[in-house]
């Protein structure tokens, strides 16, 4: 009986945890394929899934704030020169300008105006991805890279595959 309470617990908890995720993707515009895979990343530098959960959310949010040109968070991504459309106006993929604020934040040697940038942008849960942003993608080894023939392809500590390679 014990067993079958154990697997019931494990089962309810897998459950949950994909419905997380369904829901973090529907709400951020991020596949749960990635989801996943920034989760394991993250994870590798100490950052929490919760602490990744809401800065995405907080990111999508101020992506469609600072579409009026105001605001902290247009400043934000002025200052870093992110652009979060598209040429044809359309919002660009959260995951994509997840990644280049990373690193844009990441160049910023102004630790103050970082934190800053960071918090206009992240919200309250910034500060707890300095270890990502002080990394760089390039530091954590994980990279999330598209072929040529548009495929997205996640690597992790193998940054000497690069998009021209998996061509």
């Amino acid at each position: 009986a014990a067993v079958v309470t154990a697997l019931g617990g494990i089962t309810m908890s897998s459950a949950t945890a994909v419905d997380n995720l369904n829901t973090l993707s529907k709400t951020t515009g991020v596949s749960v394929e990635n989801l996943q895979k920034f989760q394991y990343a993250s994870k590798l530098i100490d950052v929490s899934q919760e602490t990744l959960s809401q800065s995405l959310r907080k990111l999508t949010m101020n992506m469609q704030s600072a579409e009026a040109g105001t605001g902290k968070a247009a400043e934000a991504f002025e200052a870093l020169g992110i652009k979060y459309k598209n040429f044809d106006g359309t919002f660009r993929d959260s995951e994509d300008v997840f990644n280049d604020l990373i690193d844009a934040l990441h160049d910023v040697d102004d630790e103050a105006m970082r934190d800053a940038y960071a918090m206009n942008l992240f919200g309250r849960s910034a500060m707890d991805l300095n270890p990502l942003i002080l990394a760089g993608s390039d530091e954590v080894g994980a990279s999330v890279v598209r072929s040529n023939d548009g495929r997205r392809i996640f690597l992790m500590g193998h940054m000497e595959y690069d998009k021209d390679t998996l061509a």
